[in-house]
């Protein structure tokens, strides 16, 4: 039996996953597993459905959680899996109550904890869930799914009550930090040069050494884009969802890393009408061009233009005199398979959506119910946090590494980034090339 268990588990973790099942099935077709007890065939059980889950089979995932529980009721991991089952299916309170389960049995279960944690961010009860993450960092402080959504978690809050948790003060110091710059004035490398320092000196260093997976800074609103959803409708059947033909972009790039940061600056203070989504970010998907972005997201073409008008005046003041400045629509995975999708000035040749394509949306919001379900979501809070200046962070690593030494004007430090390197290995020489050209224009 043993041998057997663990010839599964490894097909499970090669993500050999048609192979696993097979043997789950050759086991369950003959006799001798009738002898065996109940705890062993519930690990058959609980892999079968992490098999399943997986597979994004989720009704069977169902059942063999189930099952497993019912042939061992004190399978902690079944409950947890079981709980992360039910979140996928968007039945949040079910959800919870199976990681509370899997509390109930290991009170010292870190990842249910985070798991609760999750389930509360996507109820936008953001204190609660926050207050999970702490517990799950109590008996494991190194549990980077914790940490990494404790972090996130923080960037929407102004406070957090009865919390000495370092974290919590930490940003909470952060958070008194002001950057102070004028709208008609050039924004120095100087300034930017002491922003940084007095930022890392406040954050301990084993935070500013964790691995945050990372590169993208936020300042979203309460409207819930539900991106995940359209981007998986798009990687499932190569179709591009509705809601992404009124999807446009502002779309800003940065010459280099410390131009970047200023832009994030830029937006952490910018004072839109209806606080449009906004972000910057490093480059890092496969075969699309350039290294340093920042977008504003709007809902229509006549938006994107008004804030194009508007925030081009401020850069060419505050930045650069040439810094790149267009308007978009919508991903840019999207142009690379339909180029005429981002034909915005000829209506004759822009890219309509196909209907024939809403067939393939529902799937998905069949197959993904919590996919499905839109969020009220709270704002994230202006003013410095963790979370950014560990993003900042991690753009000084990939600047490094794809060559680009502006960023030897505003720190000595060296990071080093697990995520980021990892990234960038199969692609360096493509950003590296990537950089040059952006450097030139």
């Amino acid at each position: 039996m043993d041998v057997k268990i663990n010839k599964i588990v490894n097909l499970f973790n090669k993500k050999l996953f048609k192979e696993a099942l097979a043997e789950i099935e050759i086991f369950f077709q003959g006799k001798s597993f009738l002898n065996e007890d109940g705890n062993k065939l519930a690990i058959i059980y609980n892999i079968k459905g992490l098999i399943y889950l997986s597979l994004d089979i989720l009704n069977k995932s169902k059942e063999s959680f189930i099952e497993a529980i019912r042939l061992n009721p004190d399978f902690f991991p079944a409950f947890y899996n079981l709980g992360i089952t039910y979140f996928n299916l968007g039945q949040y309170e079910n959800s919870i109550k199976n990681y509370q389960k899997a509390i109930d049995i290991k009170p010292d279960y870190p990842e249910a904890y985070n798991g609760i944690g999750v389930v509360l961010m996507h109820q936008q009860k953001i204190e609660e869930a926050i207050k999970e993450f702490i517990k799950a960092l109590k008996y494991n402080p190194g549990q980077k799914h914790a940490y990494s959504n404790l972090i996130k978690s923080l960037s929407r809050v102004k406070s957090v009550s009865n919390e000495t948790n370092v974290f919590v003060n930490t940003n909470k110091k952060l958070k008194k930090l002001k950057f102070i710059y004028n709208s008609t004035y050039k924004i120095l490398d100087e300034d930017i040069k002491k922003f940084i320092k007095k930022s890392f000196e406040i954050i301990p260093k084993y935070i500013m050494n964790l691995d945050l997976d990372d590169e993208q800074t936020y300042r979203e609103n309460t409207v819930d884009l539900n991106c995940k959803r359209h981007v998986a409708v798009f990687n499932k059947y190569n179709v591009i969802p509705e809601n992404c033909f009124g999807c446009y972009k502002v779309l800003i790039e940065p010459k280099n890393v410390v131009d970047l940061i200023k832009l994030y600056l830029i937006f952490d203070n910018l004072k839109l009408d209806k606080n449009y989504h906004r972000k910057c970010m490093i480059e890092m998907r496969p075969n699309i061009k350039g290294c340093y972005k920042g977008y504003i997201f709007c809902s229509s073409k006549k938006e994107a233009q008004t804030i194009f008008d508007n925030i081009s005046k401020i850069l060419k003041k505050t930045i650069n005199e040439n810094i790149l400045t267009s308007i978009k629509r919508g991903c840019s995975e999207f142009a690379e398979v339909y180029p005429n999708y981002n034909e915005i000035n000829d209506d004759k040749k822009t890219l309509k959506y196909n209907p024939n394509w809403k067939k393939k949306e529902n799937e998905i919001d069949k197959n993904y119910p919590r996919y499905a379900k839109i969020k009220n979501y709270r704002e994230t809070v202006n003013g410095i946090s963790i979370h950014d200046i560990l993003t900042i962070r991690n753009w000084l690593v990939y600047s490094k590494h794809i060559n680009d030494k502006s960023y030897k004007k505003i720190t000595n430090s060296d990071f080093n980034s697990v995520t980021i390197e990892k990234k960038l290995v199969e692609q360096i020489q493509f950003r590296t090339k990537q950089y040059n050209i952006l450097s030139k224009l």
